[in-house]
């Protein structure tokens, strides 16, 4: 089966299952595929080709959805309704929270249970609070399926919570930024849930994402009827946990070193910064690092590329097994160089002598001189955050719910026309704690499509369904996605707050960089209109009739 999965092991497990056959008898094979976001798990396209290639007598069978197919028949994000409450000390510092989301699933099930878990736990918010209690609901409903999104449902908790944190600060007199700093995570913490946090690197993505956007300034907007207003928000993200992975690492006689990985390229950059990791256990340029093709037949096993989890969980098998690789060079050059493995050292693709660095051997050579010229040395190396275990799901409570904890501040700046209804975005910084920025060019670029994804979710985007669950909207003539004109100023900030068990002390950043924009947004457009809004879009006509109804009511 050839097919654009960002789980290909697990689809080959459950096609096998459904078919009643070994899964050894099936093969998958990952093309380069573009982007995911979560709409590219599960099975969706696999069944029906594999259904039409049982009766086509060995001829192959292409399907492929159009794109009114691919909005109805694919996944949708979660629609959610939040209620939230929290009791607060006058002093600001927060000492209950109480809520309850409802997600709306649509027709089947799908991902709707973890979604429902994985979103629900962290809603109340990175910030200590001894009194929680959350109830979440997965909801059937009429509507297309509901699915994995980028964020995996923390944007819809981010989103009521970080706004009512806006309005208790208000309610108390207190400055926004204030209110967070009393009561955020900080190093040490033991959260709601039971378990206690390291590496938080939270706060100081709070005070850089509020000082780009010189939080405390106010300024006029540019007509009378066009109002300005700045807003932030904050998110923490776990990871699925416990999951594993697998990598190998070749070497050949050449010289030339292949990954094997199960991660998915989709766009997110995973080939180069694995390329990087085996490069820098073997000491070799990048350009000599290869990524293997995708095929279930060659590629050690990996749980999936969803959750934020590659860089960290492959990202160590990947070391792991080059580190395996290069312990077994350095085995074979010992009689070669006559020394021992401890007076060996690796640099420039090379192993050398350390106290005489003129006796060196390309690791191609070794290969050759001990394998001859067609001969491979293979490495190889698993990774599982092995003391992972998951949430009661009658308490909530787990003493090591995820692997690591992403952090990340946004704040936005906005102008909204009164007379229209238009949110202009003037500029958007973004802090996240990556843990150890591996690549740092390819963080900003994850900040700023996450921040674009993002954009497009507070101001322009919506699934129109009416009471029939018909989408009456399946094109992009009609479904608004955020284009280049826009997108504002974007300020990444890359924060550094090593987690001890990643590779290089790196965390994952795929999904927060979408998870605090609405809420962010959300919060400026409050601040410059002196009310608030609830419901997501935030179009033009939204924001134009909830002010005519401000207005009638304050003219009544």
């Amino acid at each position: 089966i050839w097919v654009a999965n960002d789980a290909p092991f697990r689809a080959l497990h459950e096609i096998a299952e459904a078919l009643g056959v070994a899964n050894e008898k099936i093969r998958l094979i990952n093309p380069l595929q573009g982007g995911g976001f979560g709409s590219k798990g599960g099975l969706k396209v696999e069944p029906i080709a594999v259904a039409l290639a049982y009766h086509t007598k060995g001829r192959p069978v292409r399907v492929k959805f159009n794109r009114q197919e691919t909005f109805i028949s694919t996944l949708v994000r979660h629609e959610c309704i939040v209620e939230i409450k929290s009791g607060v000390k006058k002093d600001g510092t927060l000492v209950a929270r109480q809520m309850a989301l409802y997600w709306g699933g649509g027709a089947y099930a799908e991902k709707s249970p973890t979604v429902c878990i994985r979103g629900s736990l962290p809603a109340p918010g990175p910030y200590r609070i001894p009194h929680v209690k959350v109830d979440g609901y997965a909801v059937y409903t009429n509507k297309p399926v509901s699915g994995a999104f980028r964020g995996y449902g923390i944007p819809q908790g981010a989103w009521a919570c970080e706004q009512h944190m806006d309005e208790i600060a208000k309610r108390l007199g207190m400055d926004a930024v204030d209110l967070r700093l009393k009561n955020i995570f900080v190093e040490g913490d033991l959260a709601y849930w039971g378990e206690r946090l390291h590496s938080v690197g939270l706060q100081e993505t709070l005070i850089k994402a509020t000082q780009a956007i010189e939080w405390g300034k106010k300024q006029p907007g540019a007509r009378p009827t066009v109002k300005r207003g700045k807003g932030f928000a904050c998110i923490s993200k776990p990871t699925r946990t416990p999951t594993m992975s697998r990598a190998g690492v070749l070497v050949n006689g050449k010289g030339e070193i292949s990954v094997l990985a199960g991660t998915v390229e989709i766009g997110q950059g995973c080939s180069t910064i694995l390329s990087q990791v085996a490069a820098e256990e073997l000491k070799v340029p990048l350009e000599r690092i290869r990524m293997a093709p995708l095929d279930t037949d060659v590629i050690p096993f990996d749980a999936s590329t969803t959750s934020s989890r590659s860089t960290y969980h492959m990202g160590n098998a990947v070391r792991r097994a080059a580190i395996d690789v290069r312990e077994k060079l350095a085995e074979m050059a010992c009689p070669m160089l006559e020394a021992k493995k401890p007076d060996l050292a690796f640099a420039d693709g090379k192993v050398f002598l350390k106290d005489q660095p003129q006796m060196a051997l390309p690791i191609g050579e070794v290969v050759r001189r001990k394998l001859g010229n067609e001969g491979i040395v293979r490495g190889d190396g698993s990774y599982t955050y092995e003391i992972g275990k998951d949430l009661d799901l009658e308490t909530g409570h787990s003493d090591h719910a995820s692997a690591f904890y992403m952090y990340a501040t946004q704040a936005a700046e906005v102008e909204v026309d009164e007379e229209t209804g238009r949110v202009r975005l003037l500029r958007m910084a973004a802090a996240h704690d990556v843990g150890k920025a591996i690549n740092p060019l390819n963080c900003a670029g994850q900040i700023e499509g996450g921040l674009a994804m993002g954009i497009g979710s507070a101001l322009h985007e919506h699934l129109v369904v009416d009471d029939q669950g018909r989408v009456r909207n399946p094109s992009f003539l009609d479904y608004h996605l955020a284009t280049s004109l826009d997108v504002p100023k974007l300020i990444p900030i890359i924060v550094e707050c090593a987690e001890p068990e990643g590779p290089y002390g790196a965390k994952g950043l795929g999904e927060p960089g979408l998870a605090p924009t609405p809420a962010a947004i959300g919060n400026a457009v409050a601040d410059a209109l002196g009310m608030r809004i609830y419901d997501l879009p935030l179009s033009p006509e939204r924001v134009y009739w909830e002010i005519q109804q401000k207005k009638k009511k304050t003219a009544a």
